[in-house]
């Protein structure tokens, strides 16, 4: 008995390498596979949370398209702004670490802008 458990521990050693646990930062949960789940076969990586994100979608005043999607481009947690032709005027994309951060970008910067109408926002999900 003794035996196979001391063998049992060479190989969880063995596969380890030269990481510890005590290497590895806190947040990582180092028995995750990629994609965030246990199991599976494939090379074992650190689990790293996805940053959420959200697309909103403005329309604007007539004619002020261009000046609302230059205002919103420049709101820290907008990745891009695009001004585009169809019922809503332009297109923006945000991530944050949370969606809180998220929802605190819109509700201090993008409702602020002159010239916006309307919103949608349609949250982004992993399936």
């Amino acid at each position: 008995m003794q035996k196979s458990r001391a063998a049992g521990r060479e190989k969880r050693a063995e596969f380890a390498g030269d990481a510890t646990i005590a290497s590895i930062p806190a947040t990582v949960d180092p028995t995750r596979e990629a994609g965030g789940h246990r199991g599976g076969v494939g090379p074992r990586v650190p689990f790293r949370p996805v940053a959420v994100g959200a697309y909103v979608l403005v329309q604007t005043e007539v004619g002020k398209a261009a000046s609302v999607t230059a205002a919103l481009s420049a709101f820290p947690g907008v990745e891009t702004a695009n001004t585009v032709i169809g019922p809503y005027d332009v297109i923006v994309k945000m991530t944050g670490e949370s969606m809180d951060d998220v929802a605190r970008t819109f509700q201090e910067g993008i409702k602020s802008v002159e010239g916006i109408t309307r919103t949608l926002t349609c949250e982004v999900v992993h399936l």
